[in-house]
C-alpha cells in the first residue's frame, strides 16, 4: 500500500517503527521489501512530510553503500530526490 500511495504517511510512520529495529523487515515479498516501498516513495510526496523523510534519512545514511549493493535493488536515487535543504 505504501507503494500505491495510500495512507501515505500513516503507513511510512508503522513502516519506520519495523525498519527501526530491523532495516530490512519483510513485508510480503523478501527481506528487504517494506524498505524498498518506502524508497519508492514518490519525492514529491515527501515535500509534506519531511520530518518522517529525516527519519527515514536518520536510517539509511551511515549504511549507504551496505544498502547500494543489496539485490533486489533498492530507490535510493528516487528518496534522496526529494532531498531538503
Amino acid at each position: 500500500m505504501i507503494i500505491q500511495e495510500t495512507g501515505h504517511s500513516f503507513l511510512v510512520t508503522l513502516a519506520l517503527e519495523l525498519l527501526k529495529h530491523d532495516l530490512y523487515a519483510e513485508g510480503n515479498y523478501y527481506e528487504g521489501d517494506l524498505l524498498a516501498a518506502v524508497l519508492q516513495v514518490k519525492p514529491e510526496n515527501w515535500k509534506g512530510n519531511k520530518e518522517l523523510w529525516i527519519e527515514v534519512e536518520r536510517l539509511i545514511k551511515d549504511r549507504l553503500d551496505e544498502l547500494r549493493d543489496f539485490r533486489p535493488r533498492l530507490h535510493i536515487d528516487n528518496f534522496y530526490a526529494a532531498k531538503f535543504t
